[in-house]
Formats: structure tokens, sequence, C-alpha cells
């Protein structure tokens, strides 16, 4: 009945079909600006790494909403907006900033076509004022700079600062690690989770000293902070930029497999007052083959972990025994997705 109606007035009033039109065109109006502010949301800031820092160093913003490219879109820290130039990495998630000279403690916000950020307060260190602290019996690492804030995959990074131990020992040196957003983060195990340390069979470590490190840059690391954990602890992030790359890798579909190892040694001929060292080889940890955790050892090991081993020592040994050891491993595997830019390839 109501189409009925409709239908008539716009047959016979000529002001109904003049009020229609107009009114029809704001509703369409309408509905595009409700989908426009829908698509652009604005950028959101959550963190600043590090949220202390002065000219010259590299500080990278995570958040989401910033856009693809820095065009149209641009920094702000204390009121003043960051040249392109110091911009070194622009991601819908991720912005990696040099921070210039005149940098001054303030707000930093992130502007897109969509709106200003919500404010994150950063703070010029060369500002803040330095008391003396007395030295306690503890002394974590510290890491103070690199040689080059810029570096390639297999490319040699050079880490200076201290308290990193005479001699490697159990240490690593670990990199950022691009996992799957989707992949939930354990709060306290966040850094072993979104980081990969350096290989050992590799060998990716060249030098280690208390001040200096020198480690090879591992397959799978991607821009982001840089730690130096020891037996003391685990040492402040530092940015590093991972450049030149021909793509980009993401780890994702985490699946969990259960492995086990035995070793069986018969036929033993001894003499008294022997010993006999054994070395069992740990499942290899890389970018794909991670978090690998002992559930099981049979007998408990001298050493549970020294470089990739599981070392397990047995004295004066009967002839004609038979010696076994066995372990259960849990490991962590992921599928890698590989999104490859063409012109960054380049030739063998």
């Amino acid at each position: 009945m109501i189409r009925t109606v409709l239908v008539k007035l716009l047959k016979t009033s000529p002001l109904f079909r003049l009020v229609l039109i107009p009114l029809a065109f704001i509703i369409f109006a309408g509905l595009f600006l409700v989908i426009d502010v829908l698509a652009h949301k604005k950028p959101e800031l959550h963190l600043l790494e590090p949220a202390i820092a002065q000219s010259g160093e590299v500080v990278v913003i995570h958040g989401d909403h910033f856009g693809t490219s820095p065009q149209d879109n641009w920094v702000e820290i204390s009121g003043d907006r960051l040249s392109a130039n110091t911009i070194l990495e622009w991601e819908p998630n991720r912005i990696m900033v040099l921070l210039p000279e005149t940098v001054q403690d303030g707000l930093v916000y992130v502007a897109t076509g969509a709106g200003k950020s919500n404010p994150l307060i950063f703070a010029n260190r060369s500002n803040i004022p330095v008391r003396n602290v007395v030295q306690t019996s503890i002394t974590f690492p510290e890491i103070t700079g690199f040689n080059t804030p810029r570096v390639e995959t297999g490319k040699r990074l050079v880490i200076s600062g201290k308290n990193f131990g005479l001699s490697r020992e159990d240490s690593r040196v670990l990199f950022t690690w691009q996992l799957d957003p989707a992949i939930p983060l354990s709060p306290q195990n966040r850094i072993s989770q979104s980081t990969i340390p350096c290989s050992e069979t590799l060998f990716e470590y060249e030098f280690w000293s208390d001040q200096e490190i020198r480690v090879r840059v591992p397959d799978g690391a991607a821009s982001g902070s840089v730690y130096v954990q020891t037996s003391r602890g685990l040492s402040n992030g530092e940015p590093v930029q991972i450049i030149n790359q021909p793509g980009k890798k993401l780890y994702s579909d985490q699946r969990t497999y259960t492995v086990s190892l035995n070793v069986d040694i018969t036929n033993i001929a001894a003499e008294d007052g022997n010993m006999l060292l054994l070395r069992i080889p740990r499942p290899v940890a890389s970018a794909t083959q991670r978090n690998i955790e002992i559930t099981r050892s049979e007998p408990a090991p001298y050493l549970e972990n020294y470089r990739g081993m599981i070392f397990h020592q047995f004295e004066n040994l009967r002839p004609g025994r038979t010696l076994s050891a066995s372990h259960t491993f849990l490991v962590t595997v992921y599928r890698v997705e590989t999104e490859i830019t063409a012109n960054q390839v380049r030739p063998y």
C-alpha cells in the first residue's frame, strides 16, 4: 500500500519529486561518509622503544593504522615535524626514525589523512640529570651501541657495552624475530617468544669479551631491538635496522612436537678408574624451530645445555655393562611465509 502511495505521489506531485531527489542525495552522501570513516582509522600509538634517547639514535614507534608509507603522513616530536630523511622505515604498525640534532623532550604523535594519533611521552637523555649511584654487586649486561645502526642479514654486527662476561659460556645475543601478530605473546615469556638467538652451529658468534661482542646477523632477524642475555640477566634493548632484504618472512602456524632421543652403549671394555664423557646433541634451534625444552632426562645430565650439547659423565664403568641415556624434548615449530620484493633481489 505504501509503495502504491509513493508511486502515485511521484506521478502526480511535482513538489514531492522536487523534495525526494535532494533527500536521496543526502542519504547516499551520508552512507559514503560513514564507509570512508570506517575504512580510514586514526593512527594509534602503543609503545616507544626506547622512550628515552638522544639525537643520532634510532627510536621505534609501535602502534596501528600508520599507513604503508610516509607520503602525506608524518611524525611529530615536541611540536616539530620530522623531515622525510629521518624516517628509516614506515610500516602499518611500526615506524623507525633517526632522531635529529634538534630533538627535544615532549609528546610524540603520528599524523595521517585520517587524523592525529594519541600522544606518547619522549625524553631526551641529554636533558636528564644524572645522579651518581653506588655500584651493587650484581652487574647486569648493558649495551651502549653498535658499529652501525643498519646491517644486512649475515653481516657482522659489533656490539659495545659492559658486563658481557670474559667468555661467552651459555650467554646469547638475541635479535627481534618477525612472529605472526595473530599468535599471542605470553607476558612472562615475551622476550623469548619475540626474539631469535645467534646460531652456534652456523658459527655466528665470532668474538666475545666483557666490553665487545662480534656476531653475524642470523637468518630470520627483523628490524627491532637487540639484547644480550647472560647468567646475570638480560641487557637493555637497543634498536637496529635490518636492510637490503629481498622481501619479508613471517613465522606462523605454531605447532609443538615431542621428540624422544635414546642412546645405548653395549659391549663396554674398561679398566679401573675409568671415566666416559658422553655428548648428545640437542635439537637444533633456528628461526623455524624454537623454544626447545627438556621434559625428561634419564639419568640426569652433567650439563643440560652447553653450546647445543647435553653432557653425561659416567665413572668406574664395569666391562660388559650396557649404558643407556634418554631424553624427551618439547620443540615448537613454525611455518615460514615469504613475501618477495622482486626489485630487491640481487644477482648471485
